[in-house]
C-alpha cells in the first residue's frame, strides 16, 4: 500500500508519495488546516480520509508532536530562559526534550547556565537529532566526570574524554570550556603529585641527616667511655 498525505486544497496526483508512514504527520500543515490521507492498494484504488487537529497528539502551547518530540513554535535565545521550567532543547527546530532524562536535561540547563547559552546552538545545521540528543548526554557524562576526577583517575580516561570533548566540539558543541577545566583539573592533580613527590624527598633526606647524626652521637659516646 502506498500512501499519500496531501493539503485539504491538493488532489492526489499532486501528493508528496510516503511509504510505511505509521503516524508519520505532515511538518509544515498549518494549524487547523484539514490534512488528507489518500491511501491506494496494489490494484490501484484509492481512498482519501480527511484528519484535522483534533486527530493529532499536540502539546499543550499548540505544537505538534511526533513520537514526543515537537516542533518549536519560534527560536528562543538562552536570553530568554528564567528557569528551568523555561529550558528546552531545540534542534532543526524541533524540541527533543523527551531524548533525555529529567536529571541529564537539568545538568545540561547548569551547564548551559554557566556559558550563558545553549552549548548546541551552532552544531552543525541538519545534524540528526538523535545524534544531536547523544553529543548532549555525552557531553553532561563529561562534565560529570571532569567534575569528580581525582588523583587516582587513569590517564587513559583522561585522554578519551579529551579526544571525545575535541571530536564534539569538531561538530559545533560548545565544550572548549571543559577541555580547558579538564586541563586545569589535571594540572592540579599533576602539580599536587609533584609537590608530594618534593615531600618525600625531603622526608627522606630528613631521616638519613638524623640517621647520620644519631651514628655521630654514638661514636662520641664510645670514644668518651
Amino acid at each position: 500500500m502506498k500512501v499519500h498525505i496531501v493539503r485539504a486544497s491538493s488532489c492526489p496526483a499532486g501528493a508528496a508519495e510516503v511509504k510505511n508512514t505509521g503516524n508519520r504527520q505532515e511538518a509544515d500543515r498549518p494549524p487547523g488546516l484539514a490534512m488528507v490521507v489518500y491511501k491506494e492498494d496494489k490494484q490501484g484504488n484509492g481512498s482519501a480520509d480527511v484528519t484535522t487537529d483534533e486527530c493529532f497528539n499536540c502539546s499543550p502551547a499548540g505544537s505538534e508532536t511526533i513520537d514526543g518530540i515537537r516542533f518549536s513554535e519560534s527560536n528562543i535565545t538562552f536570553k530568554e530562559v528564567t528557569s528551568f521550567q523555561d529550558f528546552h532543547i531545540a534542534v532543526n527546530g524541533l524540541i527533543i526534550d523527551c531524548e533525555f532524562s529529567p536529571d541529564t536535561r537539568l545538568k545540561y540547563y547548569e551547564l548551559c547556565k554557566t556559558r550563558s547559552m545553549f552549548l548546541h546552538e551552532h552544531l552543525l545545521e541538519g545534524i540528526n537529532c538523535k545524534l544531536a540528543a547523544g553529543i548532549i548526554i555525552e557531553t553532561v557524562n563529561i562534565a560529570d566526570a571532569v567534575q569528580a576526577a581525582g588523583p587516582s583517575t587513569p590517564e587513559e580516561d583522561v585522554a578519551v574524554w579529551n579526544r571525545t570533548l575535541e571530536a564534539v566540539g569538531g561538530l559545533g558543541m560548545s565544550v572548549e570550556f571543559l577541555r580547558e577545566r579538564l586541563s586545569c583539573q589535571v594540572g592540579h592533580v599533576s602539580e599536587a603529585d609533584k609537590r608530594g613527590d618534593a615531600l618525600q624527598v625531603k622526608l627522606l633526606e630528613v631521616q638519613e641527616a638524623a640517621r647520620k647524626f644519631h651514628a655521630e652521637i654514638e661514636a662520641l659516646r664510645r670514644v668518651d667511655g
